[in-house]
């Protein structure tokens, strides 16, 4: 699988090995991403039954590497070392009718600084470069503001998400030029 790049970030999709490292610990993840694994790691909803989740998918399905998670680093400078800044992706493979859902969070020491509406654009592109994939939902509590701004900015429609439920639905169904 070929990593994603944008203007700030690379993004890699979560594999076997790298699941199992980072279970394991954050320097073995750092070592195998050859990028800092900053304080805060790992970032919201994205905890340990998340991982051991995607680690399961995989060890089932080994050809659907892309469809679970991805890390977001930050590109290499001069003055600094890739960081990992954040983790993505999508929660299996498209299902029967097409569909895809994304999720993702941002360590908080990188919040606020676009990262995560970059990671978005290029796990959208991704999605969308298989013929199969017709539409992506993506979810935000109804608090989470910034989360909304992100899935705006890429061209996500807001739709009802039922009474009571405290998340908001998102839905994109075709991609934007």
């Amino acid at each position: 699988m070929a990593n994603l790049i944008t203007a700030r970030l690379e993004l890699v999709a979560a594999s076997i090995d790298l699941l199992e490292a980072e279970l394991e610990s954050p320097s073995k993840l750092s070592l195998l991403l050859r990028a800092n694994v900053p304080e805060g790691w790992p970032p919201g909803e994205y905890d340990p039954p998340a991982m051991k989740y995607f680690l399961e998918q995989l060890h089932m399905h080994p050809d659907a590497c892309g469809w679970y998670g991805w890390y977001a680093m930050t590109l290499a400078t001069s003055e600094n070392q890739r960081t990992l800044v954040g983790n993505g992706g999508f929660f299996g493979p498209p299902d029967s009718d097409g569909q895809v859902e994304l999720g993702y969070s941002i360590v908080p020491h990188f919040e606020g600084q676009g990262y995560a509406s970059e990671m978005v654009s290029s796990l959208v592109s991704f999605a969308f470069a298989h013929a199969e994939v017709k539409r992506i939902v993506a979810h935000a509590s109804k608090e989470n503001i910034g989360s909304w701004k992100v899935l705006e900015k890429n061209n996500f429609l807001r739709t009802d998400a039922g009474e009571g439920s405290g998340m908001l639905k998102y839905v994109r169904t075709e991609p934007t030029p």
